[in-house]
């Protein structure tokens, strides 16, 4: 993780679209270089015990080409609002973490902030509740929300007209 803070290298690679940092041991949150790289359309932080996805300073939103986001199997408690300013953004898998309810992250500001968003994936966390916003996924294909503890779902989801994959299993 060490060789990963270092922002002097990461400045170089602005063309740099895809980046797999899976299993890497990052720590509580991402390096802040990562955040200097505006050309990201794909970034996996899989397996790093990330607790935080941006560091105070940065903000994820910086990534508006990002339209794939992985950051399952980690230490996430909620996801942040700032997640809702990538427009790009067709596919967010946040499955295995902690997730308890969706924090400073609204669905409806996840709605309106990211309307490419087709496959969404928040499995194997401890949801109770899926909130009614969830209708405004007007984009949304694929719905992953197995493993949780929801006891209903809103009937608003029946909203999400194009949702073809809804995991409840």
């Amino acid at each position: 993780a060490g060789a990963l803070a270092g922002g002097g290298a990461w400045a170089r690679l602005g063309e740099l679209e895809r980046l797999d940092l899976d299993d890497n041991a990052l720590g509580p949150t991402p390096p802040d270089a990562l955040f200097a790289l505006s050309a990201l359309s794909s970034l996996s932080l899989r397996g790093n015990g990330l607790r935080r996805l941006a560091p105070p300073t940065r903000a994820l939103g910086e990534l508006a080409q990002l339209a794939t986001l992985r950051v399952g199997r980690n230490r996430l408690s909620e996801l942040p609002r700032c997640l809702g300013a990538l427009e790009m953004l067709a596919a967010l898998d946040a499955s295995h973490n902690e997730i308890g309810r969706l924090g400073g992250l609204s669905v409806a500001h996840l709605a309106a902030g990211c309307p490419a968003l087709t496959s969404l994936d928040l499995s194997r966390n401890q949801l109770a509740e899926l909130p009614a916003e969830v209708g405004r996924l007007g984009a949304l294909r694929a719905l992953r929300l197995a493993r949780n503890a929801l006891r209903a779902l809103p009937p608003e989801l029946g909203a999400c007209g194009r949702l073809e994959t809804l995991a409840l299993d």
